[in-house]
């Protein structure tokens, strides 16, 4: 009876610890499966962190970018104000001197059957060489005689054109304001 004690005792024990050493190979099995996708997450953990870490790059290049572009915007849009302020000034000079050339041609037309001439002389700043300057304010001064034969019927010869170029200024030509007051046309009125 002893040895069958014994022999139950045995085989209890072995019948116990095959389950335990079954269990243990398991987790073993299941650790390395587990540790290999472990490995595997912490590369792909790696490869992502790293495309972050690029992309975030990329993100603060283009915020740099996109502030240039605002910056070149913001300039574009004051020079295009700046350009439309040229244009309005331009545009109520343009009505002053119609205003101005309604009046000549008013005492012309007014003073018909008279000797009337009209002398047109165009001037120009001091920038260029003096044949540039005589060129240019002869333009000048041909222009508007075209202008009062076309839009007031001023006959030709009742109107003589001369430049004097850079010769008679009417303000100092050491301000961008002085040059430009010096580039005109002036229309005299002879009887």
């Amino acid at each position: 009876m002893r040895k069958s004690l014994i022999a139950a005792s045995l085989l209890s024990l072995t019948v116990a610890m095959a389950p335990a050493c079954a269990t243990k190979k398991y987790v073993r099995t299941e650790v390395g499966g587990v540790n290999s996708k472990v490995d595997t997450l912490s590369g792909t953990l790696e490869q992502t962190q790293g495309r972050i870490q690029q992309d975030e790059t990329r993100i603060g290049q283009n915020e740099t970018k996109i502030g240039q572009v605002d910056q070149k915007a913001e300039a574009a849009g004051q020079s295009a104000q700046a350009a439309q302020n040229t244009a309005t000034a331009a545009q109520t000079a343009a009505r002053q001197v119609g205003t101005r050339v309604d009046q000549v041609v008013g005492q012309l037309k007014g003073q018909q059957g008279k000797d009337v001439y009209i002398e047109i002389e165009g001037h120009t700043d001091n920038v260029g060489d003096k044949t540039t300057n005589e060129r240019i304010g002869l333009a000048r001064a041909e222009a508007v005689k075209k202008y009062l034969y076309e839009q007031y019927q001023i006959p030709l010869h009742k109107m003589n054109v001369i430049s004097y170029g850079k010769d008679k200024p009417i303000a100092p030509n050491k301000t961008k304001a002085g040059r430009a007051q010096n580039r005109r046309v002036v229309i005299k009125v002879l009887a």
